[in-house]
């Protein structure tokens, strides 16, 4: 993507993981030392996550009609021979700080408030209900994901190059944002009461009736008690 060699994807690489690293730590130690849950919902912080992270993916794309070529040739693999990387002549080279400063930012901030606000909600939606058994479905739908990921990744770089892949992470990304704003005021800790007035015009009553879906039920006098109807 930057037509680097060997050892210099080694350093850049290797700098770029220990900032990731060191802000991973920092947020930790927000998260552990601060209000700052108290401050962003756990809601909002997914999905300025999740947003990020496609914004990333965006930015980082090899366009077509960016400029530029990598040199191919330099890529040989561990005989000798010339990788047979058909989709290198097409690829088009991105802008190597927006790379490594956008990966060390968002995945040293952006993804660990979304693994620690993800785990959060979670567990307040489950509430009181069986927090064993649906973490542990949790963790091992995680776990499969990181099992097969890397073996359908690796497969399509070698047959359609980064394009392909960044293009799956578009996709599997934008579904998740997309089921997110579907469901996101359902997104709420379990046995939380939404207060709602319902306000009903009886027949033959002095007023209107406010009814609170609360533990307070407030109800006018009415003139004739049999016409008050049952409310669930």
């Amino acid at each position: 993507m930057f037509g680097l060699d060997d050892e210099q994807v080694l350093n850049y690489n290797s700098m770029m993981q220990g900032a990731v690293g060191a802000l991973t730590t920092v947020m930790f130690l927000v998260y552990a030392f601060t209000d700052y849950s108290k401050w962003v919902s756990e809601r909002l912080n997914c999905l300025v996550a999740m947003v990020a992270l496609l914004i990333f993916h965006l930015l980082t794309f090899s366009w077509p009609f960016l400029t530029g070529n990598l040199d191919c040739t330099k890529y040989v693999a561990g005989n000798g021979s010339t990788h047979g990387w058909d989709w290198c002549e097409t690829l088009r080279p991105i802008n190597f700080w927006v790379y490594y400063v956008g990966y060390a930012l968002i995945f040293g901030i952006g993804l660990p408030c979304l693994n620690n606000s993800l785990q959060s909600l979670y567990s307040q939606i489950l509430g009181k209900g069986r927090q064993g058994t649906m973490q542990g479905i949790n963790q091992a739908a995680g776990c499969v994901s990181r099992i097969l990921g890397p073996l359908l990744m690796s497969s399509t770089f070698s047959s359609f190059g980064p394009r392909a892949t960044w293009l799956i992470e578009i996709g599997l990304i934008s579904i998740c944002l997309f089921i997110w704003c579907t469901v996101y005021r359902r997104l709420k800790p379990a046995g939380a009461v939404e207060i709602k007035e319902r306000i009903m015009n009886l027949e033959h009553a002095d007023r209107k009736i406010f009814r609170s879906d609360s533990i307070r039920t407030n109800i006018s006098v009415i003139k004739d008690p049999s016409k008050v109807p049952v409310i669930p």
